[in-house]
């Protein structure tokens, strides 16, 4: 279900809810209350319609997983990047727009993807991460025999 729809219907209902609570027409009813939101959201809310499940919404813990295991909202895959930009070897990059998005890097031109790598649902390598920034991103690098 469309997100916009959703909460175009919410708010419908809310005003209607809120013509309902104060028994005056609708022109006079005015916005509807915070706890009439609260009360609509909680029964007509995403959970209630089955949009988010218990799955959904249950923690991801980094420390749980093991050390090769890959996790796109893990922060280790984005940690060797940010090293990466800390090093004497990223001193050329000033001003550039970098993204990092579950197992990709984006060099970002304007609004679009200039350039991507990625790490095929693994962990990224610090070590080597430099190398392949350097060669497949800003292309200032030769690639040699792969």
């Amino acid at each position: 279900m469309n997100a916009i729809l959703l909460l175009m219907g919410l708010l419908v209902l809310s005003y209607i809810g809120s013509f309902l609570v104060t028994r005056r027409s609708v022109g006079s009813a005015g916005l509807p209350s915070g706890i009439e939101y609260t009360a609509l959201g909680y029964l007509l809310g995403p959970h209630a319609l089955g949009l988010i499940g218990p799955d959904d919404l249950k923690a991801f813990e980094p420390d749980e997983l093991a050390n090769d295991e890959y996790h796109p909202m893990d922060p280790a895959g984005s940690s060797p990047l940010v090293a990466w930009l800390a090093s004497d070897e990223a001193q050329h990059v000033t001003g550039q727009v970098i993204r990092a998005i579950h197992d990709k890097i984006y060099l970002m031109q304007g609004w679009r993807e200039a350039a991507t790598i990625s790490s095929d649902q693994r962990r990224w390598d610090a070590t080597t991460l430099g190398t392949q920034i350097a060669t497949d991103l800003f292309g200032t690098r030769a690639p040699g025999l792969r």
